[in-house]
């Protein structure tokens, strides 16, 4: 990886289009645990990409059923493309798989620091690799509702992008992944739920914490289970030391006047 990015580098300097024009696209590889890279030519900003390591999969609960996706989605047929978008609404779209793993989610669901989608991905031993190639990022005023979106009225990527940024529903696009691709290699955590396999950290969006969010996403080389896109939730506030104080005092002075009301 470290070899590719560093070729990579010297062809862009050669030629003078390092991916900050419109329309560059590269292909990124994570093939070790730890590889990390920012994609320069994502919308309206660089991305960046991390495969998982040891220590990073105890930060995440895993575990299907417990990770709790807000997208998951599988192809179905004889294609190995499978397209899905998140949403509250009825029936799924697109590739959408199991309503109880696909459904909306706000602004205040992401952690303000980070921005970051997890992924879990699900292929044969045999053939591995699958590959990302769109995501793209909707901000969409709370009063339209996480329902906007669902399977009659939404059948191909240019629909979604109408029917998102209408004058009616309002929404905005945040962050596109453009055309660039990411290959990710399933064996490297092998086990659908139980290890997770890449981290997406997007720019900061600017939106009010009930604003929802609608994420679109491609993937090409599909082979076996769905793959699922979850949250890393907000953190609930750790109370200061001083209310924990004044909590602790509390308790105690509830116990005594418990002691002496007991011996009256």
């Amino acid at each position: 990886m470290k070899k590719l990015l560093a070729f990579r580098i010297l062809l862009c300097v050669a030629i003078g289009a390092c991916g900050a024009a419109t329309g560059w696209a590269t292909e990124f590889t994570l093939d070790e645990r730890g590889d990390t890279f920012t994609i320069l030519s994502s919308d309206p900003a660089g991305a960046v990409v991390v495969e998982f390591t040891e220590a990073m999969q105890f930060t995440v609960s895993s575990g299907t059923g417990v990770i709790q996706p807000f997208l998951s989605l599988q192809a179905g047929g004889n294609t190995d493309i499978e397209n899905g978008v998140n949403t509250d609404g009825s029936p799924l779209p697109f590739d959408d798989y199991r309503k109880h793993w696909t459904n909306a989610i706000t602004l205040g669901d992401l952690q303000a620091a980070s921005y970051q989608f997890i992924l879990d991905t699900d292929q044969t031993n045999v053939q591995p690799i699958i590959t990302l190639d769109q995501f793209r990022v909707w901000l969409v005023p709370e009063a339209a509702g996480g329902s906007v979106v669902d399977g009659q009225n939404a059948d191909t990527l240019a629909e979604l992008e109408t029917l998102l940024t209408s004058s009616g529903v309002g929404g905005t696009r945040v962050f596109d992944l453009g055309d660039n691709q990411i290959h990710i290699d399933y064996s490297l955590w092998a086990g659908s739920g139980n290890n997770l396999d890449m981290a997406l950290t997007v720019p900061t969006i600017s939106g009010s914490p009930g604003d929802f969010l609608y994420v679109w996403t491609q993937f090409s080389g599909n082979n076996d289970g769905p793959e699922e896109w979850i949250l890393v939730k907000s953190a609930p506030p750790v109370p200061e030391p001083a209310t924990m104080l004044l909590l602790g005092s509390g308790l105690a002075g509830l116990a005594a006047f418990r002691r002496r009301f007991n011996k009256a």
